[in-house]
């Protein structure tokens, strides 16, 4: 499976850059929180699906944003994906619609602060 997901992003990222998108272009790679733990281990995560333990909570977040993040660095600060669309909208510079309510909050400082905790 993950050779699979390597092979589209390859395939994604060669399109964009053909298509010279490549250097305007945020890539978020997010997946499934946790796995069932009666089928397979978390460790040395604690839990896993249907629990608040961080097995069960904790999922990864890759963010691709040329000349805007650093690769190789990992953040500690917690996330949820409806902080994404208000990431996004700052990033594009561009304002919500006033009839809208954000449940989320920005957090594209952390995906382009120079400093970023590394302790994963």
């Amino acid at each position: 499976m993950l050779e699979s997901i390597d092979d589209g992003i390859g395939l994604i990222t060669r399109k964009l850059k053909e298509l010279s998108l490549d250097q305007d272009t945020i890539l978020i790679f997010s997946s499934d929180n946790g796995s069932e733990t009666k089928v397979t281990s978390n460790a040395p995560l604690r839990g896993g699906k249907s629990q608040l333990y961080e097995g069960g909570i904790r999922v990864p977040l890759i963010v691709r944003w040329p000349g805007k993040t650093s690769g190789g660095k990992t953040s500690n600060q917690p996330t949820v994906n409806i902080d994404f669309y208000p990431t996004l909208l700052e990033a594009a510079k561009a304002k919500p619609d006033q009839a809208q309510k954000l449940d989320g909050v920005s957090i594209l400082a952390n995906w382009t602060k120079s400093k970023i905790d590394t302790k994963a």
